[in-house]
């Protein structure tokens, strides 16, 4: 029998990580004054969980979702795109 595993925040902190993304281009919790600009937003919102894109200053929803699993899952294939930024020199 296979141990089914859900994504959740951290474990997609550790994907990102072990893909090589830079934590510059993503955050969780809510977007507020010091977060990166050019970067992705993961926050529970109530009984969902929004993804949002900030640039320049300006965070745009990108995705909204019932489960963290789904938000997350949907983040990890945003952020290892093969045209994504973080493949800029950084």
């Amino acid at each position: 029998m296979a141990l089914e595993l859900t994504m959740n925040m951290s474990a997609l902190a550790q994907a990102l990580q072990a893909a090589g993304v830079s934590s510059r281009y993503y955050r969780f919790g809510p977007y507020g004054h010091g977060g990166s600009d050019d970067s992705y937003v993961l926050a529970p919102e109530g009984s969902k969980f929004n993804v949002s894109y900030v640039e320049r200053g300006h965070p745009s929803l990108v995705g909204s979702f019932e489960a963290e699993e789904d938000a997350c899952e949907f983040l990890l294939k945003e952020l290892t795109r093969e045209d994504c930024f973080q493949r800029r020199s950084a």
